[in-house]
């Protein structure tokens, strides 16, 4: 699952930092990533002001949709035979 994360932070920081939970870090203030696995990620910024540093977190709930999966499969299938 593809996500694009934006940012809304009062000020300019040095550095805006990510770690996306599933051991995969960013700098800037609007990436995107790819969720390769379903599951329940916990994804961290920090803001960096000279020496001062501000950490939010958002957790993110990727799923899997099974009847989809399926139906790629038996399409994937078709296009082997």
């Amino acid at each position: 699952m593809l996500v694009a994360f934006t940012s809304s932070i009062i000020g300019s920081p040095d550095k805006l930092l990510r770690d996306f939970g599933d051991s995969f870090l960013t700098q800037g203030s609007a990436p995107t990533h790819l969720f390769t696995q379903a599951g329940t990620y916990t994804v961290i910024v920090k803001a960096l002001f000279g020496n001062q540093t501000v950490v939010g977190m958002l957790p993110v709930l990727v799923g899997t949709d099974l009847s989809l999966q399926a139906g790629l499969e038996a399409v994937t299938k078709q296009l082997i035979a």
